[in-house]
């Protein structure tokens, strides 16, 4: 197969789904949006998420991130000879090989397959999507950092810790989800190394996107959470719908899984430590400089000074501890004792 031929595939597979993401998006705005937010016109809409191009930014530098990463995987690995496939079987053998056998259907198959990728990518879009839309500054801070944090400290174990996926190692296991189509096939040969198997992005992704979520909401609801539930059971249901896809499909290990997990609940962490300090440090950057300079210019003479979020950025270390928050609702230093009297 000609490079040509797999780049051609590669944007028809993700050119379909992106019309696919952005037909569901709408009614799922409408959906999982708070009861109590009015539904925006289009341009109000333009607008609202226009406010946060740093944090849809950040995103898109995480995507291009991963290509980087995946162009350097390859040369890296035949430089250093590096695989501890052989390791992993010697710690799971076939059970991953026992689940697909057990549950092979080819209905299964078609859904999970489209699940995976598109569930995957329809998550991470949609999410900071839905924020934007529902002007929540610091839960779009941490949706989007939430990418770029997991993914960075995922790096070094895709570049110097590579694993197989189970398909292309154990012999008996069918690469359902590589054969699902001769579309995906080549959209896989070209977007995927095959070898970045630990940790599993496909849960720790969603899992610290759901913590981060679950953390900020209780944060600024202490009593009961209601505006985001639906994106919260969304994204749980997803978290275990992946767990058993990414086995049955041939791709993942079981190990996979707990490092995923492991990388997300720390990702969630940092990305809540750090996420109000980079887009305020950003915005600010923005207000003192970009426009600042554009100002002086004839044309941009009548441009604001402002951003429009001067009163949605936080001074950075105000959040608290995010640990706190997902036990307690809140990180007032009282719920310990009992006395918090935002809590019922």
């Amino acid at each position: 197969m000609s490079p040509s031929r797999i780049s051609c595939c590669m944007i028809s597979v993700s050119g379909m789904f992106s019309i696919v993401i952005a037909i569901i998006s709408v009614p799922l705005l409408v959906l999982m949006k708070p009861s109590s937010l009015r539904i925006r016109g289009f341009s109000d809409t333009l607008k609202t998420i226009w406010r946060y191009r740093w944090q849809w930014l950040v995103f898109f530098i995480m995507l291009r991130l991963k290509n980087l990463v995946d162009y350097l995987n390859n040369p890296i690995r035949h430089t250093l000879g590096l695989n501890f496939t052989g390791f992993i079987y010697a710690i799971e053998g076939d059970a991953v090989l026992k689940i697909q056998q057990l549950f092979e259907n080819d209905i299964l198959t078609v859904v999970l397959g489209m699940n995976y990728l598109g569930g995957y990518i329809l998550m991470g879009f949609f999410g900071i999507l839905l924020v934007s839309y529902c002007d929540n500054w610091r839960l779009a801070s941490r949706t989007s950092l939430n990418y770029f944090m997991i993914y960075l400290l995922a790096i070094p174990l895709y570049l110097f810790f590579p694993v197989d996926v189970t398909s292309n190692y154990i012999p008996e296991m069918k690469p359902l989800l590589y054969r699902l189509s001769p579309g995906f096939n080549y959209f896989f040969m070209g977007a995927d190394p095959l070898d970045n198997c630990i940790p599993s992005l496909h849960i720790g992704l969603p899992l610290g996107l759901l913590l981060s979520v679950f953390a900020e909401s209780r944060r600024q609801q202490p009593k009961k959470i209601k505006d985001y539930r639906g994106f919260m059971l969304f994204v749980l249901v997803q978290i275990v719908v992946f767990s058993f896809s990414i086995l049955y499909l041939g791709v993942h290990w079981i190990i996979d899984i707990f490092a995923g997990m492991a990388i997300g609940v720390a990702g969630a962490w940092a990305n809540d430590r750090y996420a109000d300090r980079l887009f305020y440090a950003l915005d600010r950057f923005e207000r003192n400089y970009i426009r600042a300079g554009l100002r002086k210019i004839r044309w941009f003479s009548k441009l604001s000074p402002f951003t429009a979020n001067e009163n949605n950025a936080v001074v950075p270390g105000e959040t608290g501890s995010f640990f706190k928050t997902l036990y307690y609702g809140c990180d007032c230093g009282k719920c310990e004792d009992g006395d918090c009297g935002q809590r019922e």
